[in-house]
């Protein structure tokens, strides 16, 4: 989400004499006209990685590469989709962590089998074994089980507009179908040992955009799987996720913190409970330590990823579709709010002109918003902020795209989803008299 960025009185650029300005609660001002000052970290926006030192390089490195990223796009759009060194490196380290998973289990077979140990030797080394086997296990994912599938005979409408765009996309429909009443998102992934396609559709999302946007954002989605990034996430899973799970076990993240606060409250624990906990979080910094250099590996091939699905928006949906949904994605924060506001006299299928309006009377913060999208950036994150992406459409040449928008085919649409429009809507306004 995008920060309100405000001017900020009484400063001008020394660059251009612009004024300038600041996220939302910030001191740190930048120039929208000639972006001065917009590389600086500004660790009121920047996300908190455990030291100012780590944060503000995080900030930093992702900054810059999203401008080397983007300007090789603008040269050569098709680099997008070259292999990934960083994800290769992964998949190398997920394929050694899983021979040491089976070697673990291989090892239980062979201290009972083979040894000569005492067989409390034999016990204690064995769920050691076990444990460090389940530890390392590949990770396939799994779908949870309050997510409920749309089955095959319904939305035969949606899953037309799914199939035409996968097809402009070059891919194949997902086998998968999941409607979420109450997540303002939409992705793909893949679950199983047998590689499951899923595509899940944020309602809430869905009812902001407009059709085009809509095409738009599938076609992002559905280029994700056409260029098997979802497998390649399943492949380096095991290297991503197995330190990521160790931090959580051993107390999450900010363990220094959480300690800092312990000894503010004056708890009474034991010099043992206290030192216990320090080794604790000592431990914690070396996982979470590793699991941050797994991710600075990655992070540059994630941000490929992103502009490549980009890319193919653009193909599928064309360019002015694309941007305009970047743009929504851009003050989806504000548009939340407004949703919210009104949700009691707005019917779903109004949703998206409340949006439109909303969006309308805050497009002359566009470029300031596409600008302070950057300060959040942080090279852990998966994806580029919005105004980067939006950016590198706005150069390449426009596009018409290739799935045309027919409103007789949306309205069938929104007629077969109105059960699910109608659960959205309990959903918000159960969430809006909670909040309320």
């Amino acid at each position: 989400m995008t920060r309100a960025a405000t001017a900020t009185v009484g400063e001008r650029c020394p660059q251009c004499s612009t004024a300038t300005v600041a996220a939302a609660g910030s001191d740190v001002p930048w120039c929208p006209g000639c972006e001065f000052g917009l590389d600086t970290y500004d660790p009121s926006t920047a996300p908190w990685r455990g030291t100012r030192w780590l944060s503000r390089w995080g900030y930093r490195r992702a900054f810059h590469l999203d401008d080397e990223l983007r300007s090789q796009l603008v040269v050569d759009p098709s680099s997008a989709a070259l292999r990934r060194s960083g994800e290769t490196a992964l998949m190398a380290v997920s394929a050694l962590i899983t021979i040491v998973s089976l070697a673990c289990f291989v090892g239980v077979v062979l201290v009972w089998s083979r040894t000569d140990w005492v067989p409390p030797a034999k016990f204690f080394a064995s769920v050691g074994l076990v444990l460090l086997g389940i530890w390392t296990r590949p990770r396939f994912g799994r779908l949870p089980r309050s997510l409920k599938k749309v089955p095959a005979d319904q939305a035969p409408a949606l899953r037309g507009l799914i199939r035409e765009v996968a097809s402009a996309v070059g891919t194949s429909e997902p086998d998968v179908l999941v409607l979420l009443a109450d997540e303002v998102n939409m992705a793909v992934t893949r679950v199983g040992v047998r590689g499951r396609s899923v595509l899940v559709i944020g309602i809430p999302l869905w009812l902001l955009l407009t059709p085009e946007m809509r095409v738009a954002v599938l076609a992002h989605e559905l280029g994700h799987l056409n260029n098997r990034d979802p497998l390649r996430a399943t492949l380096t899973r095991p290297a991503t996720a197995i330190f990521a799970s160790a931090v959580d076990w051993t107390g999450g993240h900010n363990p220094w913190r959480r300690l800092g606060d312990r000894l503010d409250r004056a708890d009474d624990d034991s010099f043992a409970t206290m030192l216990f906990r320090l080794l604790l979080a000592a431990v914690n910094t070396i996982f979470a330590s590793v699991q941050l250099a797994i991710d600075a590996v990655a992070a540059p091939d994630h941000r490929r990823a992103e502009y490549a699905a980009d890319l193919a928006s653009r193909e599928a949906a064309g360019s002015t579709a694309t941007i305009a949904a970047l743009d929504r994605l851009t003050f989806l924060d504000d548009l939340v709010k407004a949703l919210v506001h009104d949700v009691v006299t707005k019917a779903p299928t109004d949703w998206v002109t409340l949006a439109e309006r909303r969006q309308a009377a805050l497009q002359d913060q566009l470029l300031v918003r596409r600008q302070a999208s950057r300060r959040g950036s942080d090279l852990w994150a998966t994806h580029p902020p919005n105004g980067c992406r939006a950016a590198l459409i706005e150069a390449l040449p426009v596009v018409p795209g290739t799935v045309p928008v027919d409103p007789e085919h949306g309205a069938r649409v929104d007629a077969e989803l109105r059960h699910w429009y109608a659960s959205t809507h309990r959903e918000i306004l159960g969430a809006r008299d909670f909040l309320g």
